[in-house]
């Protein structure tokens, strides 16, 4: 199936949920938000058709960078599926507003989003400058035995897969992929008292494996709070994060 078909500069409010309104001069960086389990977002995010107007969205206008929640789908875990549908996605913007090719692109979510921001660096046919994770889940594997009502997601979004479950399982987990993860900036920030995926299990194994293997990790723990639940000060550090890349992948 050619997606361009479809996916394209004329269509992309279709796929994403875009800042656009809310910048006031040319585009100076893409960046991408990826959906939560469920569609939602702990960034901001809406799986909706519209314009994106929360905090997220307004705090990159005003740097006049582009925000796109794309719309992979609300169980996708960055499967080849939603891949596609990313890679589409950013070449429409490319497209419409005339960017050159070193434009700077960062890659972001939380949880299931955060997963997706992980894998899609390491998939994606434009390879994201730098990368940013809230509580994201780094082994399918893990979480599928951990709570059941994993289970059905990650079936749906490999069940196409013509190799093996367990195979499958390994392609949508970032502690899997370590060794073809690219050599960019990594910001993952994980909550003390996730008990919905634990720190212990996947952002302190992903931050040290990607350490080990010579990566640039900023890797954050904020104690005392839930899933994704970052207070002000520190999704502010997130935020201010993904700012500051764009500034320095432009030399400014």
């Amino acid at each position: 199936m050619e997606l361009e078909k479809w996916i394209n500069k004329d269509t992309i409010s279709y796929f994403a949920r875009t800042n656009e309104m809310t910048l006031t001069g040319p585009v100076r960086g893409v960046v991408l938000e990826f959906p939560g389990l469920g569609g939602g977002s702990c960034m901001g995010g809406e799986n909706a058709v519209g314009p994106y107007v929360g905090a997220y969205g307004l705090r990159c206008a005003r740097e006049n960078i582009l925000l796109a929640y794309v719309f992979t789908g609300p169980w996708s875990w960055m499967n080849d599926s939603a891949v596609r549908i990313a890679d589409a996605v950013v070449k429409a913007i490319w497209d419409k507003y005339h960017l050159p090719d070193d434009t700077p692109l960062i890659s972001t979510g939380g949880s299931m989003g955060g997963c997706g921001a992980l894998l899609y660096a390491r998939y994606a046919c434009r390879t994201p400058d730098a990368c940013a994770a809230n509580g994201p889940a780094c082994d399918a594997m893990d979480i599928y035995k951990a709570h059941p009502d994993f289970a059905r997601t990650l079936i749906n979004a490999v069940a196409h897969y013509p190799c093996s479950f367990e195979e499958a399982m390994d392609s949508i987990s970032p502690l899997k992929q370590m060794d073809k993860m690219p050599r960019i900036p990594y910001y993952i920030v994980h909550t003390g008292m996730d008990d919905i995926i634990p720190r212990e299990k996947h952002s302190d194994l992903l931050a040290a494996g990607l350490r080990e293997r010579g990566h640039e990790v900023t890797y954050r723990v904020v104690p005392d709070r839930g899933h994704c639940d970052l207070p002000p000060e520190d999704w502010n550090h997130m935020v201010r994060w993904v700012i500051d890349e764009v500034r320095i992948l432009r030399g400014e």
